[in-house]
C-alpha cells in the first residue's frame, strides 16, 4: 500500500505550512520564536544546547538598528524546515531552491526586505566564530568561512529553550514597539565567561570566620528540610537547588576554615 504524505506541516499555532505553495501559509512571530527556540544549532553537536533563536537574537544585537529586525529573522525559515548544516545544504541544490522560495514568502509577510543585507551576513559570521570558540568541541583545523573573522570579546552563555523564546519575542517587541512597556534588560547579548556558576568566586571579598559560621548556621535548617537532591528528583529544579546549596555550604565552610587559619596566623604574628 502506498502512503501519500502531504507537503505540509502543522505549526505550533495550529496552522498548516505548505512547502510547495506558500502563498496561503500563515506566518506568525510566535510560531517562529517557539520553533527556533527548540532547534539546536550545528545539528546538535554543541557542548550544550544552543538554539537558533538565541543565535538570531545575538545577531540582531550585533548589527546596526536599521538592520536589527531582519537580522532577528534571518533564519526564520528554519522554524519550518529545520537547521540543515551548511555543508549538507551545498549538496542539496533542490533544497536551497525550496528554502529560498519559503524565505522570500516569510520575509514578504513579515514586511522585511527581500534580501538579507551584507551587514547581517557578516554579523552571522561573527556569531559563527564566537559559537565555534565557545560551544563547539576542541579541534585543530581552521574553518575557512571564518578564517579572518574576529569573534565577540565575551563568551556566549547558552539559554534554555524557554529563555530563548522569551528573549526572541522580547527583542521583536523591542524593535517593533520601542515605546511599549520595558521588558527584559538589553544586556542579555553575552556574559563574561566568569559568570558561569562553576567559575564564580564565592563572593567579591573573602568571608571572615564569623561570617562563614553565621551563614552556615542560617543555611542548615533549609538544608535539613531539603534533604538530598535525589529526594526531589535529579534533573528537577528543586533537586538542582538542593545540590547547589549543599555545594555552597561546603564552600562557605572551607572559606571559614581559611579565614580562621589566617586570623590565627595574624594573631600569632602580632604576639
Amino acid at each position: 500500500m502506498t502512503i501519500s504524505i502531504r507537503p505540509d506541516i502543522l505549526t505550533a499555532s495550529g496552522h498548516y505550512f505548505d512547502f510547495l505553495d506558500p502563498t496561503h501559509n500563515v506566518v506568525q512571530v510566535a510560531d517562529i520564536a517557539h520553533a527556533l527556540s527548540q532547534v539546536c544549532r550545528f545539528a546538535g553537536h554543541t557542548r550544550e544546547f544552543y538554539s537558533v533563536a538565541q543565535h538570531s537574537v545575538l545577531v540582531s544585537d550585533v548589527v546596526s538598528p536599521e538592520n536589527a529586525l531582519i537580522a532577528l529573522f534571518h533564519d526564520a525559515v528554519e522554524a519550518y524546515i529545520g537547521d540543515v548544516t551548511r555543508p549538507l545544504k551545498n549538496l542539496l541544490p533542490e533544497y536551497r531552491v525550496i528554502e529560498a522560495r519559503l524565505q522570500a514568502d516569510i520575509f514578504r509577510k513579515l514586511g522585511l526586505p527581500a534580501q538579507i543585507p551584507a551587514e547581517v551576513k557578516h554579523a552571522d559570521l561573527i556569531l559563527l566564530a564566537t559559537e565555534q570558540r565557545d560551544l563547539m568541541p576542541e579541534h585543530d583545523d581552521e574553518w575557512s568561512l571564518i578564517a579572518h573573522v574576529d569573534p565577540l570579546p565575551d563568551s556566549i552563555v547558552a539559554w534554555s529553550p524557554d529563555e530563548a523564546e522569551e528573549y526572541f519575542l522580547d527583542r521583536y517587541w523591542e524593535l517593533t514597539d520601542p515605546d511599549g512597556p520595558a521588558r527584559i534588560p538589553l544586556d542579555r547579548q553575552t556574559k563574561p565567561a566568569s559568570t558561569k556558576y562553576a567559575d564564580m568566586a564565592l563572593c567579591s571579598s573573602p568571608l571572615s570566620y564569623d561570617e562563614a559560621v553565621r551563614m552556615e548556621a542560617e543555611l542548615m535548617p533549609l538544608l535539613r528540610y531539603l534533604g538530598s537532591p535525589g529526594d526531589w528528583g535529579y534533573g528537577t529544579k528543586l533537586g538542582r537547588l538542593t545540590e547547589v546549596l549543599h555545594g555552597l555550604r561546603g564552600e562557605i565552610r572551607q572559606s571559614g576554615k581559611a579565614a580562621a587559619a589566617l586570623e590565627t596566623k595574624d594573631q600569632d604574628g602580632a604576639a
